[in-house]
């Protein structure tokens, strides 16, 4: 992914004066390791609370060079599902959701070179390992129902425009509906933001429809 960064600090500014005055989720510095995790919990936010709104953003998506080809054809079908989508309660953050996929951006992406060689095949051991993972801070007793997502190749994106974008590759994709962030079934996130080389970034995410006690 890849865009200008003239608007950045306005576009973030603007995002989380809305966030706060509507009384989504407390966010404190603690919670997140770097800015970008935070604005994409935001965003993802704002995109449940109010999807009308967010799909007027949408715009700089087609010139954002490392999107795919069928990531920018698919901008005006996103923005007409965004219009017609149904708000849905916001995603609580989940420390050891974060603290997963932690790990598994340490396990799957600290190697550029291996990152650029293999890439399709890293982010889908990595999103077939994240639930696994977040099972086994529980220690065998709880299963977790829920799904997971990794985006790729980020580079000086709002944490805004890393959501939208990454809805256009998952519609570009041929994937029907939204992706699990934007679920309604899904209650909880976990994120973390992980440097892949010095340019580039992804981003692990963790959704958390519901926990089982395994011992029953």
């Amino acid at each position: 992914m890849g865009s200008g960064g003239s608007k950045k600090k306005k576009l973030n500014e603007t995002l989380e004066e809305e966030y706060v005055s509507i009384g989504l989720p407390k966010l404190t510095n603690e919670d997140f390791k770097n800015d970008l995790e935070r604005e994409i919990y935001v965003a993802i936010n704002m995109i449940r609370y109010n999807p009308t709104r967010m799909s007027k953003l949408m715009n700089p998506l087609k010139n954002m060079d490392c999107l795919s080809k069928n990531a920018k054809k698919s901008v005006d079908k996103v923005k007409k599902i965004l219009k017609k989508l149904s708000p849905t309660a916001p995603l609580a953050l989940y420390s050891d959701g974060s603290r997963a996929c932690l790990e598994i951006n340490e396990k799957f992406f600290n190697d550029e070179e291996e990152y650029k060689a293999n890439k399709k095949n890293l982010v889908i051991d990595a999103e077939g390992t994240l639930i696994k993972t977040l099972e086994e801070t529980k220690k065998g007793i709880m299963k977790v129902a829920g799904s997971t997502r990794v985006i790729t190749d980020i580079t000086d994106e709002t944490g805004a425009l890393v959501v939208l974008g990454d809805f256009c590759e998952w519609i570009g994709a041929g994937n029907d509906g939204v992706p699990p962030y934007l679920e309604s079934k899904n209650k909880k996130l976990g994120v973390n933001v992980h440097p892949v080389g010095d340019k580039l970034q992804v981003a692990s995410l963790i959704l958390v429809e519901d926990f089982f006690n395994s011992m029953i």
